[in-house]
């Protein structure tokens, strides 16, 4: 790709058109896409959130996770499940456990084996917390802190994000952060269309 961008800018400049913006790549290869010398901007989208698909990536490393949705838990079907509402952001692309979003608090709980994140429910398993025996406790209401797979399909299922500032760990009650700030998302202009 770089060769032919190269190659389309210093043709249209020899035709008499300079080029006053030339755009490249994407989050994913921003270290790559800013070095190249016909590029005049980058596309970051997902590099200001960090979602989760990005956690592997070398030119990620020092970023940090800025965005994610909460699932309020709705029922415990058994002991050591519990069941929340919605969930299915999963990122475009070919369908993989790279795609879906990941649970990033309370860390004892993971998906069922034969569940995923699921656009009516979703339902996890509770693990020990591994400072003793006892499954640590989630009521109805409580809710469980997840980052999305990549940031377009969290901006594209909500209007607006909501920005909170704390200083400490999230928690499982809905009502222990502060709210700062909504903006409207940047896909639609604050409306949703899914």
């Amino acid at each position: 790709m770089s060769k032919r961008r190269r190659s389309i800018v210093a043709y249209l400049d020899k035709q008499g058109y300079t080029l006053k913006l030339v755009n490249g790549g994407g989050s994913g290869s921003m270290d790559f896409t800013s070095s190249q010398p016909e590029v005049s901007e980058i596309t970051v989208g997902s590099a200001y959130y960090k979602p989760a698909y990005f956690d592997y990536m070398d030119s990620m490393h020092e970023f940090q996770p800025a965005a994610g949705f909460v699932l309020p838990v709705t029922r415990q079907p058994e002991k050591g499940v519990i069941t929340c509402h919605s969930g299915g952001f999963i990122a475009s692309g070919a369908t993989g456990a790279d795609k879906a979003p990941v649970i990033h608090y309370p860390k004892h709980l993971s998906l069922l084996n034969d569940e995923g994140f699921g656009e009516v429910q979703t339902p996890m398993a509770i693990g020990k917390t591994g400072n003793d025996d006892e499954m640590p406790r989630l009521n109805i209401g409580d809710m469980v802190w997840c980052r999305h797979g990549k940031a377009g399909e969290l901006c594209e299922h909500f209007n607006e994000l909501i920005c909170y500032r704390q200083s400490g760990r999230p928690t499982v009650a809905a009502n222990k952060v502060e709210k700062q700030q909504t903006m409207i998302t940047y896909r639609g202009e604050g409306k949703c269309f899914h």
